[in-house]
């Protein structure tokens, strides 16, 4: 994946992600029932929807699969380098406590923000009230149709409470950014692996630097691999 700096909106690094507006536009899917945004990164069973889960009969296959472009590496060298702009106290809730390899402790956490979802007609066609403005699902609905509630989006931070780590929903891809300090020590493997628990597994992780498919490939031999 690649990554987009946005203001005090999180994104990522290693992997990379489609982040212009062409981009986004052209790497998600519709959906009928709205707006993508987050869609395809929902709580997923794949059993109950009578969709097959894709088996992977080794690495190259897996990153066939999930690999949907090149990025050169150090392409977005300036991500690994600041993160400064994704804030500690945007993201309150507590995801997971981990320790990496040099023994340093780490916060992953979450910004718990809801969800929201423009309704749509069968037609695909924005559903709006009598003063033209948008409607969305209901809570009822949203959990209806099974779509994700909150921000999936983890961010890793360190006892000072600065961002040095992140894994999310990059315009229907998977992104991860991780600070050059951090990195070779485990935690864009970690914040991938609870990142993608929330996302229904055939969702393609995107476009890839070097370091990226490296990551991407470490992932599978975690996940995987028996």
């Amino acid at each position: 994946m690649r990554f987009r700096k946005r203001k005090n909106i999180p994104n990522n690094s290693m992997f990379e992600i489609a982040f212009n507006q062409f981009a986004r536009l052209s790497n998600l899917d519709s959906d009928k029932d709205g707006f993508p945004d987050h869609r395809d990164c929902r709580p997923f069973n794949p059993f109950m929807h009578g969709i097959p889960v894709k088996r992977f009969k080794s690495v190259e296959d897996f990153i066939e699969y999930h690999k949907t472009g090149h990025i050169r590496e150090g392409a977005y060298k300036q991500y690994e380098e600041d993160l400064s702009w994704i804030k500690d106290e945007e993201h309150p809730l507590l995801h997971k406590k981990i320790v990496i390899k040099n023994g340093e402790p780490l916060e992953l956490k979450k910004s718990g923000q809801k969800l929201k979802y423009v309704k749509t007609d069968k037609s695909g066609e924005i559903v709006r009230d009598k003063e033209g403005m948008a409607l969305y699902l209901s809570d009822e609905e949203i959990a209806k149709r099974g779509l994700l509630t909150h921000d999936p989006d983890i961010i890793a931070f360190n006892k000072k409470g600065e961002a040095v780590g992140y894994a999310g929903n990059e315009w229907g891809a998977t992104g991860v950014y991780i600070l050059k300090p951090y990195q070779r020590r485990g935690l864009g493997l970690e914040l991938l692996t609870e990142y993608r628990k929330q996302i229904k597994p055939e969702r393609r992780l995107g476009q890839m630097t070097p370091s990226g498919e490296m990551l991407a490939r470490k992932y599978f031999e975690k996940r995987y691999k028996k």
